[in-house]
């Protein structure tokens, strides 16, 4: 009898175990596809303070959890391979004069998550798109990828979107991300 409730202790620490062992990891906001509407801002600050926010995520973890908006445990970030993508931006294309909505196809966010050098080799994967970042609006829109990092498959993509409020640059378009990841994805 006392060696059946050890191997039952046993199997269910096991089994505890293995549910805490959920792989997955939060790889930032990739700002390659963003288009700004209505900013008086210069585009060299504006892709400064693009790359910057991804710091954020770090140094004020607490304020950036995406675990209750994708209804997950996020068990690390990892923003290195972002800020390599992020450092490509485009600065003479980022601004627009159209409040029109971006759309990435399928094809090009599968081509961002396959580029995208991330050290890890199985989980699931999270990266945030920016889209269209609408200054007028004060509205950051953004498509937001679940991958599995084994295969680079992309899982699902939703589309979410926050209202942007912050003073500068880096600190407005932050608060969209913190003011969509307040509520759970749908």
């Amino acid at each position: 009898m006392y060696m059946k409730k050890i191997l039952t202790s046993l199997i269910l620490l096991c089994f505890a175990t293995i549910g805490l062992a959920t792989n997955n990891y939060f790889y930032g906001i990739d700002y390659t596809q963003a288009k700004l509407f209505a900013s008086t801002d210069k585009p060299k600050q504006i892709k400064i303070s693009l790359i910057r926010i991804n710091e954020l995520l770090i140094s004020e973890k607490e304020n950036y959890d995406i675990s209750k908006f994708v209804k997950t445990t996020i068990d690390g970030v990892n923003i290195e391979g972002v800020t390599l993508r992020n450092s490509e931006i485009n600065e003479e294309a980022i601004l627009t004069q159209s409040n029109e909505d971006i759309f990435v196809s399928e094809d090009l966010t599968k081509q961002i998550v396959k580029s995208l050098v991330i050290s890890e080799k199985e989980g699931t994967g999270y990266l945030f798109i920016a889209k269209l970042l609408n200054n007028k609006k004060k509205l950051g829109q953004y498509d937001i990828v679940a991958f599995d990092i084994a295969t680079r498959d992309i899982i699902y993509i939703k589309p979410a979107k926050g209202k942007a409020k912050g003073f500068g640059i880096r600190n407005f378009w932050a608060g969209s991300i913190r003011k969509m990841i307040s509520k759970k994805l749908k």
